[in-house]
């Protein structure tokens, strides 16, 4: 129920107008058996609908309607085809009544994926017309194994995201940044897709957003609610038919702000973040957004119009960093507190990541930091090589995996990927380990002079690989 009640809580407005219903009743002769079905039309087609706790009462305020929405839910979570609804059958006034609500879920449930977005039911009246049993008819876009399977990744992904990334942080709003920056780092916009005019209906799901790693908006809007239900943060998703568009509503220490995670996603891809669709305001998202206003979840606060001041920001846990001529400069979450972190910082190519900010310097005047990715501790003030290279270096961007460096060397564009979890661990396995102490050891002696040099395993970034990179390591095993 609790889980329900989350999912419900902020809920679309439901009724037969806004999903081009085909409602066709057959009365089978001699019997009083009859079928009805409705289709939900793809989102690009669908009319406009907004968010509004007062929509579709019956489903989100009376005692029946919520238990027959439970029992819906209920069924798709547990990947019945029957789900049998006679028990509800003397409050069912109209066969379109659970019909709507499989509706509802199909919009409001994130993590239900796996449901096709058409249903049917079968129902038998009495003589006077009065519904005395219904059924409804589920179809599944895969096979029931099959959907398990993908469930079982899905919500192995999002505790893989809580327990690594969202409960490492304290407040809602830090959580926000989390769920919005991993979106973007993580998730490609499917414009291929939406070229062709042919997007698969995987696109429109969280599973595609976080699995898959390419979405359409819905899929990111979608893969966002999953993720704020996950650390108990209110959200919906409001949709509108003229932009062919979802993105998210959110409730931040009590205040209702506008959240469009695909709109900040650059296109075509450069894994950077953008914070101009971050916690808006009605006011700033009319400027070139359109959906049906409700008074009741109005976003009348501006608190966060500070990020749209900036080009580019790069957010460590509890600051945003962006240049201010070539200063580095930081605030606090909510734009305060702005200090001069580096005074001469002349590069835009710069990620943040936990504590640290990892950004390309591409030359300086003794050469030792020259073509290099440097990490600067916001905390520490220290500021230390952490991968060189004799070409030069042409993109950095983060993702689940690391820091993602592209150079060229020998005329061969390269790839690699840094880190940032486990600096001792050389083989990037996920564990610390002899065989990255045998990788330390093959180094020794070796000198940032040399070819072999590895600025990776020179822990104390000292320019020599030596006893102590080896004392590092062994501590850690």
């Amino acid at each position: 129920m609790n889980k329900l009640n989350k999912l419900l809580a902020i809920t679309l407005v439901l009724n037969s107008m806004l999903f081009n219903v085909d409602i066709r009743g057959t009365e089978l002769p001699n019997t009083q058996v009859k079928t009805a079905s409705l289709q939900l039309n793809d989102f690009d087609n669908s009319t406009t609908k907004t968010l509004d706790y007062s929509a579709n009462t019956y489903a989100t305020s009376t005692a029946d309607g919520l238990a027959i929405t439970e029992a819906i839910y209920n069924g798709l979570v547990n990947f019945q085809q029957t789900i049998d609804l006679s028990a509800f059958a003397s409050v069912i006034d109209t066969p379109q009544i659970p019909l709507d609500l499989y509706c509802l879920v199909y919009k409001q449930a994130p993590d239900l994926f796996y449901i096709s977005n058409n249903v049917r039911c079968s129902y038998t009246t009495d003589q006077n017309g009065k519904i005395v049993s219904y059924k409804l008819y589920i179809s599944y876009l895969y096979d029931i194994p099959t959907c398990k399977i993908m469930k079982q990744k899905l919500d192995a992904k999002v505790n893989y995201i809580k327990e690594n990334y969202l409960d490492l942080v304290d407040s809602e709003v830090q959580k926000e940044y989390v769920i919005h920056d991993y979106l973007i780092e993580n998730c490609t916009y499917d414009s291929q897709s939406v070229s062709s005019g042919n997007v698969p209906l995987i696109s429109h799901t969280s599973y595609a957003a976080l699995i898959n790693g390419k979405a359409v908006c819905d899929g990111y809007s979608k893969a966002a609610s999953l993720l704020f239900e996950k650390c108990g943060i209110e959200s919906g998703i409001i949709e509108s038919a003229p932009m062919n568009h979802a993105w998210n509503i959110v409730k931040i220490e009590g205040v209702y702000y506008h959240l469009d995670v695909t709109w900040d996603d650059p296109v075509p891809e450069s894994n950077k973040n953008r914070y101009a669709y971050f916690n808006c305001s009605d006011n700033e998202m009319n400027k070139d957004h359109s959906w049906v206003p409700v008074d009741s979840i109005a976003a009348p606060s501006n608190k966060f119009s500070f990020l749209r001041s900036y080009s580019y920001i790069a957010r460590t846990e509890d600051t945003l960093n962006y240049k201010v001529g070539n200063s580095l400069t930081y605030t606090n979450l909510y734009g305060a507190n702005s200090t001069n972190e580096l005074l001469s910082f002349v590069t835009n190519d710069f990620v943040g990541d936990r504590k640290n900010i990892y950004y390309i310097n591409g030359s300086d005047v003794d050469g030792r930091t020259a073509n290099c990715v440097m990490k600067y501790n916001v905390v520490k003030n220290t500021n230390d090589i952490l991968f060189k290279t004799s070409g030069t270096i042409t993109d950095i961007y983060k993702n689940d995996s690391g820091i993602v460096v592209k150079y060229t060397e020998n005329n061969i564009l390269l790839t690699t990927v840094l880190s940032t979890k486990l600096d001792e661990d050389i083989n990037r396995d996920g564990i610390i380990d002899i065989k990255d102490l045998a990788t330390i050891a093959s180094k020794y002696n070796v000198s940032l002079k040399d070819t072999s040099y590895k600025s990776l395993i020179d822990f104390n970034r000292d320019g020599l690989i030596d006893i102590f990179d080896i004392v590092k390591i062994t501590h850690k095993l």
